[in-house]
């Protein structure tokens, strides 16, 4: 069986970035710093989006793995 995962590391990493950001946008939004919560958030969406599109190839790869390597169904 594959398993095609970020490592333990990179996704502790990921995790703590995206709730830095969070926490931040918060903070920056009750002290009035609107800028610096629109920079917060922007940075937010990126990365965001970043990591959808690495999802999104990510399953196509191992879909077409899953494709090569499934047995071809029997006809009926």
């Amino acid at each position: 069986m594959l398993h095609f995962v970020v490592p333990k590391a990179v996704n502790w990493i990921i995790n703590t970035g995206t709730l830095c950001l969070i926490i931040a946008r918060y903070v920056a939004y009750r002290e009035g710093k609107y800028m610096l919560e629109r920079q917060f958030s922007g940075v937010l969406v990126i990365a965001m989006v970043i990591m959808v599109f690495y999802g999104v190839l990510r399953l196509k790869r191992m879909q077409a793995i899953y494709d090569a390597h499934c047995p071809p169904k029997a006809p009926k």
